[in-house]
Protein backbone atom coordinates (compact mmCIF):
# COMPACT_ATOMS: atom_id res chain seq x y z
CA UNK A 1 0.00 0.00 0.00
CA UNK A 2 1.17 3.48 -0.59
CA UNK A 3 0.53 6.88 0.66
CA UNK A 4 1.24 10.58 0.44
CA UNK A 5 3.59 12.13 2.99
CA UNK A 6 0.62 15.09 3.79
CA UNK A 7 -1.72 11.97 4.65
CA UNK A 8 0.71 11.43 7.73
CA UNK A 9 0.03 15.26 9.29
CA UNK A 10 -3.55 14.66 9.11
CA UNK A 11 -3.54 11.13 11.64
CA UNK A 12 -3.59 11.25 15.36
CA UNK A 13 -0.63 9.09 17.09
CA UNK A 14 -2.63 6.14 19.72
CA UNK A 15 0.39 4.22 21.86
CA UNK A 16 -1.57 1.32 23.33
CA UNK A 17 -3.53 3.15 26.01
CA UNK A 18 -4.58 6.40 24.52
CA UNK A 19 -4.03 9.21 21.78
CA UNK A 20 -0.35 10.54 22.68
CA UNK A 21 -0.32 13.58 19.72
CA UNK A 22 -0.05 14.36 16.10
CA UNK A 23 3.26 14.21 13.54
CA UNK A 24 4.60 17.23 13.54
CA UNK A 25 7.23 16.15 11.18
CA UNK A 26 9.64 13.10 9.35
CA UNK A 27 13.59 12.90 9.05
CA UNK A 28 14.18 10.88 5.77
CA UNK A 29 17.36 8.80 5.41
CA UNK A 30 18.71 10.99 1.97
CA UNK A 31 20.91 7.87 1.19
CA UNK A 32 18.05 5.14 1.27
CA UNK A 33 15.15 7.55 0.96
CA UNK A 34 13.52 5.52 4.15
CA UNK A 35 11.63 7.52 6.63
CA UNK A 36 13.63 6.61 9.95
CA UNK A 37 11.34 8.79 12.43
CA UNK A 38 8.70 10.91 13.28
CA UNK A 39 8.87 14.04 15.60
CA UNK A 40 5.64 13.80 17.32
CA UNK A 41 3.53 16.91 18.94
CA UNK A 42 2.54 15.60 22.32
CA UNK A 43 2.21 18.97 24.07
CA UNK A 44 -1.29 17.76 25.41
CA UNK A 45 -0.01 14.89 27.07
CA UNK A 46 4.21 15.09 27.38
CA UNK A 47 4.26 19.55 27.31
CA UNK A 48 7.96 20.16 27.09
CA UNK A 49 8.99 16.72 25.63
CA UNK A 50 10.45 16.09 22.01
CA UNK A 51 9.10 12.66 20.97
CA UNK A 52 10.83 10.47 18.35
CA UNK A 53 9.56 7.60 17.32
CA UNK A 54 10.77 4.98 14.79
CA UNK A 55 8.36 3.20 12.02
CA UNK A 56 9.49 0.25 14.57
CA UNK A 57 7.13 1.00 17.08
CA UNK A 58 3.99 1.77 14.22
CA UNK A 59 1.67 -1.08 14.63
CA UNK A 60 -1.20 -0.22 11.90
CA UNK A 61 -1.67 3.41 9.69
CA UNK A 62 -5.44 3.36 9.11
CA UNK A 63 -5.98 6.48 6.70
CA UNK A 64 -9.83 6.64 6.96
CA UNK A 65 -9.81 6.89 10.59
CA UNK A 66 -6.96 9.22 10.53
CA UNK A 67 -4.98 7.03 12.96
CA UNK A 68 -1.30 6.23 13.40
CA UNK A 69 -1.29 3.04 15.87
CA UNK A 70 2.00 2.94 17.82
CA UNK A 71 2.89 -0.61 20.12
CA UNK A 72 4.08 1.31 23.31
CA UNK A 73 2.55 2.95 26.07
CA UNK A 74 2.82 6.27 27.25
CA UNK A 75 4.77 5.58 30.38
CA UNK A 76 7.46 4.16 28.13
CA UNK A 77 7.70 7.00 25.97
CA UNK A 78 7.55 9.37 28.86
CA UNK A 79 10.45 7.69 30.03
CA UNK A 80 12.39 7.79 26.59
CA UNK A 81 15.90 9.78 26.67
CA UNK A 82 15.37 13.30 26.62
CA UNK A 83 15.99 15.03 23.76
CA UNK A 84 17.31 19.02 23.35
CA UNK A 85 13.80 21.38 21.48
CA UNK A 86 16.71 23.37 20.45
CA UNK A 87 19.70 20.61 19.06
CA UNK A 88 19.57 18.95 15.36
CA UNK A 89 19.29 15.31 16.04
CA UNK A 90 22.21 13.93 16.49
CA UNK A 91 23.89 10.22 15.65
CA UNK A 92 24.56 9.96 19.35
CA UNK A 93 20.71 10.65 20.51
CA UNK A 94 20.22 8.15 17.87
CA UNK A 95 21.62 5.12 19.78
CA UNK A 96 20.10 6.37 22.88
CA UNK A 97 16.68 5.87 21.64
CA UNK A 98 17.93 2.36 19.67
CA UNK A 99 18.88 1.29 22.87
CA UNK A 100 15.86 2.10 25.14
CA UNK A 101 13.33 1.04 22.57
CA UNK A 102 14.87 -2.37 21.19
CA UNK A 103 15.06 -0.57 17.76
CA UNK A 104 16.61 -2.12 14.68
CA UNK A 105 19.82 -0.36 14.46
CA UNK A 106 19.32 0.75 10.59
CA UNK A 107 22.93 1.82 10.21
CA UNK A 108 23.74 -1.81 10.78
CA UNK A 109 21.72 -3.39 8.11
CA UNK A 110 24.72 -3.45 5.65
CA UNK A 111 27.18 -4.48 8.03
CA UNK A 112 28.62 -7.44 6.46
CA UNK A 113 29.72 -9.67 9.36
CA UNK A 114 33.23 -10.10 9.99
CA UNK A 115 34.29 -7.37 7.18
CA UNK A 116 34.19 -4.33 9.52
CA UNK A 117 34.15 -3.31 12.82
CA UNK A 118 30.75 -1.83 14.75
CA UNK A 119 32.93 0.99 15.27
CA UNK A 120 33.91 1.32 11.50
CA UNK A 121 30.24 1.50 11.23
CA UNK A 122 29.54 3.93 13.55
CA UNK A 123 32.38 6.26 12.60
CA UNK A 124 31.51 6.27 9.00
CA UNK A 125 27.63 7.13 9.87
CA UNK A 126 28.53 9.51 12.23
CA UNK A 127 30.45 11.58 9.54
CA UNK A 128 28.57 11.15 6.51
CA UNK A 129 25.13 11.89 8.64
CA UNK A 130 22.24 11.70 6.44
CA UNK A 131 18.97 12.42 7.87
CA UNK A 132 16.81 15.28 6.69
CA UNK A 133 13.91 16.82 8.13
CA UNK A 134 10.52 16.21 5.71
CA UNK A 135 9.97 19.86 6.00
CA UNK A 136 13.12 21.31 4.91
CA UNK A 137 12.69 18.49 1.83
CA UNK A 138 9.19 20.18 0.88
CA UNK A 139 10.01 23.75 -0.99
CA UNK A 140 13.51 22.77 -2.07
CA UNK A 141 13.73 23.67 -5.56
CA UNK A 142 14.29 21.44 -8.05
CA UNK A 143 16.77 21.19 -11.41
CA UNK A 144 17.05 20.09 -14.22
CA UNK A 145 20.19 19.13 -16.01
CA UNK A 146 19.23 22.62 -18.32
CA UNK A 147 17.29 24.51 -15.86
CA UNK A 148 14.65 24.74 -13.39
CA UNK A 149 11.61 22.47 -13.20
CA UNK A 150 10.05 23.68 -9.52
CA UNK A 151 9.61 22.69 -6.24
CA UNK A 152 8.62 19.83 -3.91
CA UNK A 153 5.31 19.85 -2.35
CA UNK A 154 4.97 16.26 -1.26
CA UNK A 155 5.95 12.47 -1.48
CA UNK A 156 4.51 9.11 -1.74
CA UNK A 157 5.65 6.50 0.77
CA UNK A 158 5.17 2.47 0.94
CA UNK A 159 3.40 2.23 3.99
CA UNK A 160 5.28 -1.08 4.84
CA UNK A 161 8.39 -0.16 4.07
CA UNK A 162 8.01 3.66 5.10
CA UNK A 163 10.55 4.34 1.99
CA UNK A 164 9.96 7.19 -0.55
CA UNK A 165 8.71 6.26 -3.61
CA UNK A 166 8.61 9.67 -5.67
CA UNK A 167 8.38 13.13 -4.83
CA UNK A 168 5.60 15.32 -6.06
CA UNK A 169 7.05 18.09 -8.12
CA UNK A 170 4.87 21.35 -8.90
CA UNK A 171 5.94 23.18 -11.66
CA UNK A 172 7.04 26.25 -11.93
CA UNK A 173 6.61 27.20 -15.35
CA UNK A 174 4.04 26.01 -18.69
CA UNK A 175 1.64 24.27 -17.19
CA UNK A 176 2.11 26.26 -14.09
CA UNK A 177 1.52 24.74 -10.66
CA UNK A 178 0.87 21.57 -13.17
CA UNK A 179 2.34 18.51 -10.49
CA UNK A 180 4.59 15.66 -12.09
CA UNK A 181 6.06 12.76 -10.26
CA UNK A 182 10.30 12.40 -9.67
CA UNK A 183 11.81 9.20 -8.09
CA UNK A 184 14.21 9.80 -5.15
CA UNK A 185 17.06 8.01 -7.38
CA UNK A 186 16.94 10.62 -10.59
CA UNK A 187 18.31 12.78 -8.00
CA UNK A 188 22.09 12.98 -8.67
CA UNK A 189 23.11 15.78 -6.46
CA UNK A 190 22.13 18.31 -3.78
CA UNK A 191 22.85 21.23 -2.32
CA UNK A 192 21.21 21.16 1.22
CA UNK A 193 21.90 24.09 2.72
CA UNK A 194 20.94 26.16 -0.26
CA UNK A 195 17.51 24.27 -0.40
CA UNK A 196 18.54 22.78 -3.94
CA UNK A 197 18.20 19.45 -6.13
CA UNK A 198 19.28 18.59 -9.08
CA UNK A 199 18.15 15.69 -12.12
CA UNK A 200 19.50 13.35 -13.56
CA UNK A 201 17.65 14.80 -17.22
CA UNK A 202 16.39 17.68 -19.19
CA UNK A 203 13.15 19.27 -18.56
CA UNK A 204 11.78 18.28 -21.64
CA UNK A 205 12.36 14.56 -20.68
CA UNK A 206 10.37 15.28 -17.49
CA UNK A 207 7.83 16.82 -19.42
CA UNK A 208 7.19 13.65 -21.24
CA UNK A 209 5.34 12.25 -18.00
CA UNK A 210 1.39 12.51 -16.87
CA UNK A 211 0.94 15.95 -15.34
CA UNK A 212 -1.58 16.76 -12.77
CA UNK A 213 -3.58 19.62 -12.52
CA UNK A 214 -3.88 19.21 -8.80
CA UNK A 215 -4.15 16.59 -5.50
CA UNK A 216 -7.10 15.94 -5.73
CA UNK A 217 -6.25 14.61 -9.46
CA UNK A 218 -3.26 13.08 -8.34
CA UNK A 219 -4.88 11.48 -5.17
CA UNK A 220 -7.53 9.55 -7.62
CA UNK A 221 -4.18 8.04 -9.35
CA UNK A 222 -2.88 7.24 -6.62
CA UNK A 223 -3.24 3.32 -6.59
CA UNK A 224 -1.45 2.88 -9.97
CA UNK A 225 1.46 5.16 -8.82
Amino acid sequence: MIAFISDLYRCSMDATDGEIGKVKDLYIDDVNWAIRYALVDTWKTLPGRRVLLSPSSFSDLNLIKEQLMVNLDKETIRKSPKISERSSLTFETEEKLADYYGWLKYWNINLVEDTVSDAYVKNAFRNNYNLRSEADIRDCRVHAANGRMGKIVDGVFNTKTWTVQSFVLQLKYQPENGLLLVTPEEFISSEWSEGDLYLNGSREAFMKRPIYKSMKELHQYSPNL
